[in-house]
């Protein structure tokens, strides 16, 4: 197959040391943008005496092999509702080397309650992982050049519509940054991404031969449930025990402490409240009493 890149120049090589540029009219930017299969044939003449004929055949078109769709690799256990997560759309394609764009929709299907967030830096980044890692992935802003992402709201489909190198899908990821407003299991936590493409070069032209139009889809259970965890609650209780008096004691930081008294038993009534002072009063008297009876008997008997 011959194929003139960005010119219609086509080099020739005669007997291996004779060369020469052949202008090919109508010129053409991209031979990728012919029908595959289509066959061309070139005359050679020298000095206007036909030299012979050149027949070349449009190769296969390039096309997109698969689509990855990648997720947040750092995350393990439950999603949290309103935290951002990021999910990639890969692209790996045969077209790497043919130095044109792949232009299209990829369409992504989201679970419901996923709302795109259009602040972040989305985009086409390069790497293996989608996430925070060692490499920086997360630090990589996305480059939105060619690249328009929409969402009509919270779990529509999210619609990226791209026009960049085949090479760049290649290599990485289409990148788009959302949130969950609201718990969804695991079983229903799934992308689907249907992506078109057709090939275009840098003048805007586009491959419209039939069938020149490539769709695939593919589509990936993320397997982690989103859901709010319960808050950790504590309950206390306590029951007051046969014969036992309980009181409330405040502590200096306001804290307070049931602590229960003695048990109270049953015995003989205990002296109240100053019934120990009457007593020792009334003994006092006693005593004074005898000391001044003894005093007039002595004067007596004197």
């Amino acid at each position: 197959m011959f194929r003139a890149n960005l010119s219609s120049i086509l080099l020739l090589f005669i007997n291996g040391n004779i060369s020469f540029n052949v202008n090919l009219l109508p010129q053409l930017r991209d031979w990728a943008l012919l029908k595959p299969g289509q066959v061309f044939k070139l005359t050679v003449a020298r000095n206007n005496q036909q030299v012979g004929d050149i027949t070349y055949t449009i190769g296969s078109q390039p096309l997109i092999n698969d689509v990855t769709i990648t997720f947040d690799h750092n995350q393990s256990n439950n999603l949290l509702p309103n935290q951002t997560h990021m999910v990639g759309i890969g692209m790996p394609n045969d077209g790497v080397n043919d130095g044109d764009n792949f232009t299209g929709t990829i369409k992504v299907d989201v679970p419901d309650g996923f709302v795109f967030d259009s602040s972040r830096s989305n985009g086409v980044v390069t790497g293996s992982n989608v996430g925070d890692d060692l490499l920086g992935m997360f630090n990589t802003l996305g480059s939105m050049e060619g690249i328009s992402i929409s969402q009509e709201a919270a779990g529509k489909p999210i619609i990226i519509e791209y026009n960049r190198t085949k090479s760049e899908l290649g290599k990485g990821f289409v990148l788009l940054y959302g949130h969950y407003i609201k718990n969804t299991s695991g079983s229903q936590n799934t992308f689907t991404a249907t992506v078109t493409a057709t090939t275009t070069n840098t003048d805007g032209d586009k491959a419209n031969y039939d069938g020149s139009i490539q769709t695939i889809t593919r589509s990936r259970n993320i397997g982690i449930p989103v859901e709010t965890p319960a808050r950790n609650s504590l309950d206390s209780s306590f029951a007051i025990g046969d014969d036992n008096i309980y009181r409330d004691h405040v502590n200096q930081d306001g804290s307070h402490q049931v602590v229960p008294s003695q048990p109270v038993t049953k015995s003989k009534k205990l002296p109240q409240t100053g019934e120990e002072h009457n007593s020792l009063a009334t003994i006092g008297l006693l005593i004074l009493s005898l000391a001044t009876g003894l005093g007039l008997k002595k004067r007596k008997k004197d």
